[in-house]
């Protein structure tokens, strides 16, 4: 009978002593538990994150740098807008085919300050001479110089005038101007032909300080020296500027470029100590910075011109600087 209760016993040690040691069939769930999404997240490879996208925010136009008397003639630019090309579709829808003064009495420029021209109103505004400039005597008549309608004619801060013209006012995208002239003879609406009069040469003095000319010891007011400037105009506010003599219809080319040329040669030779020497003098010394003078006299270079009547063909901004392509 003992005998029997101790092998009972051995054989419950040894069973509790199995179970103990894990010998049960059920999984240990917890041990073994599949991961949930939020560990197979953890645990992937991170993931690029994606770059942001870039927001367009304009540059600011840079300040031109101030243009010394030394300043180098800009790299020759486009001038045709060729397709791809800061000038866009082509040349402008008008070719000129007048000078923009009446020239059929024989009248002589007694200065030209050609488009490019290094000038300064004073000594802190140096810039590039953005539109052709003719030095008449007063009185002359200001001409059209293409054929088209008067779009506007905008009074000036000189208390002359600007007449805008285009082959159709409907939104043009460019402008012929002939600015500062006076004793207007047309009016907004009206089709003009190139070489029609259309106003007068203005005494716009090209002062800052003195627009419209009071200061009677100068030269261009003590003899009556007036002025126009011609202007091929694109786009808004502010527009940009082409050297209109690009543009001139070719039947009239070679006659308006020869006057130029002409008008040039006696510019350069005028006889020391008459009125128009005094007054081309004048010029050099208080607004021209980069023609050679010598004696005094000016001297147009033209074999350096870029083109025909355009010392630079660069499209130049409002501000007086060229624009690169």
């Amino acid at each position: 009978m003992l005998y029997r209760l101790l092998s009972l016993l051995l054989f419950t040690t040894a069973l509790m002593l199995l179970v103990g040691c894990g010998g049960s069939a059920e999984p240990d769930i917890e041990a073994t538990a599949v991961p949930t999404a939020t560990a197979k997240i953890a645990k992937a490879a991170p993931t690029a994150t994606p770059a942001p996208t870039a927001t367009l925010v304009p540059t600011a136009t840079p300040t031109p740098a101030a243009v010394g008397n030394d300043a180098e003639t800009p790299k020759q630019g486009n001038t045709r807008r060729e397709k791809g090309s800061q000038n866009g579709d082509g040349r402008p829808p008008a070719l000129i085919k007048s000078l923009g003064y009446d020239f059929s009495t024989g009248v002589v420029p007694i200065l030209i300050v050609d488009y490019g021209t290094l000038t300064h109103i004073d000594s802190r505004h140096v810039e590039y001479n953005l539109q052709p400039t003719f030095v008449l005597p007063a009185g002359t008549k200001v001409t059209a110089i293409i054929d088209g309608v008067v779009c506007s004619i905008p009074k000036l801060y000189s208390g002359d005038y600007s007449i805008m013209m285009a082959p159709s006012c409907d939104t043009p995208k460019y402008m012929w101007e002939m600015e500062h002239v006076i004793n207007v003879t047309v009016e907004v609406g009206d089709r003009v032909r190139a070489g029609q009069p259309v106003a007068e040469v203005s005494d716009y003095s090209y002062e800052y300080g003195d627009p419209q000319g009071r200061d009677q010891s100068r030269p261009d007011r003590k003899y009556g020296f007036d002025l126009v400037e011609i202007g091929l105009l694109e786009g808004g506010e502010p527009p940009v500027h082409h050297c209109p003599w690009l543009y001139i219809d070719p039947s009239y080319k070679e006659e308006l470029l020869g006057m130029m040329t002409e008008a040039r040669k006696s510019i350069e030779t005028e006889t020391a100590g008459t009125p128009n020497s005094e007054y081309i003098h004048y010029f050099l010394e208080e607004h021209i910075t980069d023609w050679e003078t010598p004696d005094g006299k000016p001297l147009y270079n033209t074999t350096d011109y870029q083109a025909p009547g355009c010392k630079i063909t660069n499209i130049i901004g409002d501000d007086g600087m060229p624009i690169p392509d």
